[in-house]
């Protein structure tokens, strides 16, 4: 059940780019960031969800006493995440993030380092999303807003969290537009605008 799962999550990652409505944000055109994102609808995320739920309860039945309290986390993040999709669906943004479809990243990547675990059956490590961003796109200040950024369980593998960082700041700046990580201090326990802060503070000192 869980293998199938995997592969109807992955068939939907790789093969549907969401067309976003005129009144949202157009999102950059050029090669990168963009080649590292993959947009997602609604329509879309929500069965990504649901299948991620499935896993992380399935894999939580079967983890040892270390890997327990990692996975209990991941269902009950999924389950916020899903609450909050439900409460304002039309408001968002959906983006998978899959920083090795950079290729001098993946380059240097690959010479030493390979995942942990990969769960995704068939599908290569580096076209698989680390995280799930949820955005809301503020026209009229021209500002996308970080709602929440979702891990994706299935796959265990050392990225620096900077460079999801660099890409979303990228990303903004080729729309000329600004980006408001505040949402995310009252988002598991702020420990992503922790992240993403202390990422800034890097930038500054190199």
């Amino acid at each position: 059940m869980i293998r199938n799962n995997m592969k109807f999550l992955l068939y939907i990652l790789l093969n549907i780019y969401a067309i976003f409505s005129s009144n949202s944000l157009h999102l950059p055109t050029k090669n990168y960031p963009t080649k590292v994102f993959v947009r997602l609808e609604l329509k879309h995320m929500t069965p990504i969800l649901n299948t991620l739920s499935t896993y992380t309860t399935a894999k939580f039945s079967q983890a040892n006493s270390t890997t327990k309290e990692m996975f209990a986390s991941y269902c009950q993040k999924i389950r916020e995440a899903q609450y909050f999709m439900n409460t304002q669906p039309d408001k968002l943004i959906y983006m998978g993030w899959i920083p090795l479809m950079n290729d001098a990243r993946m380059i240097k990547f690959r010479d030493y380092k390979k995942p942990r675990r990969n769960d995704n059956t068939d599908i290569p490590y580096r076209k698989v999303p680390t995280y799930f961003i949820f955005i809301e796109p503020n026209d009229q200040t021209n500002t996308l807003i970080i709602q929440k950024i979702i891990n994706n369980p299935t796959i265990d593998i050392d990225i620096d969290v900077s460079e999801l960082k660099k890409d979303l700041v990228s990303m903004a700046k080729d729309i000329n537009a600004t980006l408001d990580f505040n949402p995310l201090k009252s988002f598991d326990n702020g420990r992503w605008f922790l992240i993403l802060s202390e990422s800034k503070m890097l930038e500054c000192t190199q």
